[in-house]
């Protein structure tokens, strides 16, 4: 299949980077074109190292797949050590909770030498420049398991928690805003500082950031996770942190719709590009479940999917970085072999047991469903499986016809624009003939197949120039890009028609109404967050639609 042209990646890149803006691609904490979502958390969590409610909900574990192994003859699975985070923020902080695997904590600690304890590391790149050397917004800050007091060589910021686990410990981290500064220099006391903060904690706002976790099970550091780069030079050089940007409260996978639906044959073609010309994001799976302990790495099992979707059906493209597809097939437990699966829930009720319009639906690797006789696999849709270099690719179509469930069948839910979903997806792992590990778009939790309160939540999303009512008789013109607070829109409407002018953020939501009076309308734009609007004019029967692009 032909491929995209370098002025379709170089627009995609504008496209993303203001929707990144608007923090409305992906739900809360997920990856969306390497870019983490930060969620807004309405009320501070407690911190006392403790996983509770203020955590369990909307936050999916971002799992930490960059490893650097400094003793390498040391390092003996997932179960000696591995890590995964959660991150949140508001107005008045930013919060932390991490969770780390560790066989061993009885390392001789390092007071000379902090690094090389078992301990949590934080960067950021308040403005996202990422050069180096660091400058006035860069900082990398430790905490030293166990250790609760100011000292120096580890942070002197914020209010934090460990606690043990049954496997290892866990962390909790409170960053007041007041303290989310940069210090100004050794041995100069805190409160004579001048500190300028790193970055305002507002929606939008796009940073570097990194999190890294060091072992030491006998005396020196062992190994390292980190979730961006696999470098350790993080301490001198932002170039290697990650981008994230601090979403909302209420972020949700967009669904992007289809011109044309794509030819199922495992290669990503032309057709993945909305109505608007942008390529459909991949998403990254970050959340991760072990089950056998064998996790040696990102080339073991990693996993990124797109979905879309158009009025004939829902499409998929999973890319899969897998170093052995060749487990043993396990015909009796579909659920052991190497998988791909998708879980809908139709009115997005998350109510646990299934209902009438949630489901679960499997697809094993390489199989065709009538080799096994459907049993045990999805019986709906198209697909195709393609080998590659280091994994393989898996490509679907489910026809509007085949989203169906039940006795009589019922559609699951409706293919217009604006439809909430419950929604998750699953890659599990089979290098030798047992299940392993999986990777999940959102919950970290292998209870998806009984309780739909655990998917995250989609929505069906319309680029514009589809499915709006004929509009010859109306026009509307408005600035691509605004970077005031008001913007006048141009119209013109047939007389005696009553009209509005409605602006709309990408997930659907109204934002701003104006009645339509004469041939111009403003538009205040103040305290809408950066980011992709649409507005639209309604006169009668007919509709125009633009973009807009705000960016104060």
């Amino acid at each position: 299949m032909k491929r995209f042209s370098i002025f379709s990646k170089i627009f995609l890149l504008f496209v993303c980077f203001s929707v990144v803006l608007s923090a409305r691609w992906g739900g809360a904490g997920s990856m969306i074109d390497d870019v983490l979502n930060i969620p807004y958390v309405e009320y501070a969590p407690v911190i006392d190292g403790e996983l509770d409610e203020d955590w369990v909900f909307g936050f999916p574990n971002v799992h930490m797949f960059a490893y650097i192994f400094e003793q390498p003859d040391s390092f003996h699975g997932y179960s000696d050590f591995s890590s995964f985070y959660k991150a949140a923020w508001n107005e008045d902080g930013f919060y932390f909770y991490g969770q780390v695997v560790d066989d061993s904590l009885t390392g001789t600690a390092d007071a000379e030498n902090p690094h090389n304890n078992d301990c949590w590391e934080i960067y950021f790149d308040g403005d996202n420049s990422k050069t180096a050397p660091y400058d006035e917004n860069d900082v990398q800050w430790r905490w030293v398991y166990g250790k609760t007091e100011i000292q120096s060589g580890w942070a002197d910021k914020g209010n934090w928690a460990w606690a043990p686990t049954a496997n290892g410990y866990s962390f909790e981290l409170e960053i007041p805003v007041e303290e989310l500064v940069k210090n100004g220099g050794a041995g100069i006391p805190f409160f004579t500082k001048t500190r300028e903060q790193l970055f305002p904690l507002e929606v939008g706002q796009v940073i570097g950031f990194e999190t890294q976790v060091a072992d030491n099970d006998g005396g020196v550091r062992e190994a390292m996770t980190k979730w961006w780069s696999e470098s350790n030079n993080s301490w001198q050089d932002p170039g290697l942190f990650g981008t994230a940007t601090l979403a909302d409260d209420d972020v949700m996978l967009e669904i992007k719709d289809l011109e044309f639906s794509p030819t199922i044959d495992g290669e990503l073609g032309d057709e993945w590009v909305d109505v608007m010309d942008n390529e459909v994001p991949e998403v990254k799976m970050s959340a991760y479940i072990n089950e056998a302990g064998t996790f040696s790495g990102d080339s073991d099992i990693t996993s990124y999917y797109r979905v879309a979707w158009n009025v004939d059906g829902i499409y998929f493209f999973v890319r899969v970085i897998d170093d052995s597809v060749t487990g043993e097939a396990d015909s009796k437990n579909p659920h052991n072999n190497d998988c791909f699966e998708i879980y809908f829930d139709g009115d997005n009720s998350k109510t646990s047991p299934y209902d009438s319009n949630d489901i679960q639906w499997r697809w094993v690797y390489g199989m065709p469903v009538d080799s096994v006789g459907k049993s045990g696999w999805a019986d709906v849709g198209n697909w195709a499986w393609l080998k590659t270099e280091n994994g393989y690719n898996f490509e679907l179509e489910i026809p509007v016809a085949e989203l169906l469930k039940g006795d009589p069948p019922a559609q699951l839910f409706p293919l217009e624009y604006g439809q909430v979903i419950g929604f998750e997806v699953q890659v599990a792992d089979n290098d030798g003939g047992v299940r392993e590990s999986m990777t999940k778009w959102w919950a970290a939790d292998n209870n998806s197949w009984q309780d739909p309160g655990l998917f995250g939540t989609a929505v069906l999303y319309i680029a514009l120039g589809i499915s709006e009512p004929a509009a010859a008789n109306v026009a509307l013109s408005v600035p691509p890009v605004v970077t005031t607070d008001n913007v006048v829109v141009t119209l013109s409407v047939p007389a005696g028609i009553a009209a509005k002018v409605n602006l709309f953020n990408v997930a659907g939501r109204l934002v701003k109404s104006v009645d339509a009076i004469g041939s111009t309308v403003s538009l205040d734009l103040s305290g809408l967050a950066n980011g992709i609007y649409l507005c639209r004019l309604e006169a009668g029967n007919s509709t125009k639609t633009k973009k807009i692009t705000l960016i104060k």
